[in-house]
């Protein structure tokens, strides 16, 4: 699924969400949190505990902090 700038997510839910036009995504040293930041800098924040699987685009920038 190696879309530039999408985000997939499979939440525990069975429920699965495609962010498109992701430009990056802030997350914590755990992981326990999620901020997606699309190209209009819109921000969706989405906590690990939720999610089953993930998968990021080759474009979208990842930073830990």
């Amino acid at each position: 699924m190696k879309l530039n700038h999408t985000v997939f997510i499979k939440f525990l839910s069975g429920r699965s969400c495609k962010y498109r036009n992701v430009k990056k995504v802030d997350t914590d040293i755990d992981y326990s949190m999620y901020q997606l930041t699309d190209k209009d800098g819109m921000q969706v924040f989405i906590d690990s505990k939720v999610i089953e699987y993930i998968e990021f685009g080759n474009a979208v920038e990842i930073i830990e902090h």
